[in-house]
């Protein structure tokens, strides 16, 4: 295993729908990240929950704003009551919070007011409050949104040993 191989840009490690690692092969590209170039940003699959909001994730948030009809409406979700009333008390503005399945809450404001969507995000991202992929997958199967559960390769013998052989 050549640990020093070249990842194209944006490319997930390991290669796993819930990978939170994207790669940045270039200074550029890291600039370009932290500076929140389109470039960078589009090419970005997965990375930590706390900066990027996996796709499952946006896609179940989706499936609740079109499933409550909420147009024009900016949101997280929240897996639980008193976490998403902390979310709406921090945010100091006109969010909402619906409970769209057991003690899970879809945490909404007005898309149009970019300062309040903006502190929404930021403030999941700060505490790490919101969902999980793998429970959004979840959800996503149970409500008829994806056909099946990505599926991960399991290891039965020693872990550790197994990696250090390669």
């Amino acid at each position: 295993m050549n640990s020093l191989r070249h990842f194209p840009l944006g490319t997930r490690f390991p290669d796993s729908a819930h990978a939170v690692v994207s790669s940045l092969p270039t200074m550029a590209d890291v600039i370009g990240y932290e500076e929140q170039d389109p470039r960078v940003t589009r090419a970005m699959l997965s990375g930590y929950p706390r900066f990027v909001v996996h796709a499952y994730v946006a896609q179940l948030i989706a499936f609740y704003l079109r499933r409550e009809a909420l147009v024009e409406r900016e949101a997280v979700l929240i897996p639980s009551r008193r976490a998403a009333l902390d979310l709406i008390a921090r945010v100091d503005g006109e969010a909402i919070a619906l409970e769209v399945e057991p003690s899970l809450y879809l945490v909404h404001v007005d898309a149009t007011d970019c300062e309040l969507s903006k502190r929404l995000r930021k403030y999941v991202q700060h505490v790490g409050c919101g969902i999980s992929s793998r429970q959004a997958e979840d959800l996503l199967i149970q409500c008829g949104e994806l056909e099946q559960a990505f599926q991960e390769a399991a290891y039965s013998g020693n872990a550790q040993v197994e990696v250090e052989r390669k």
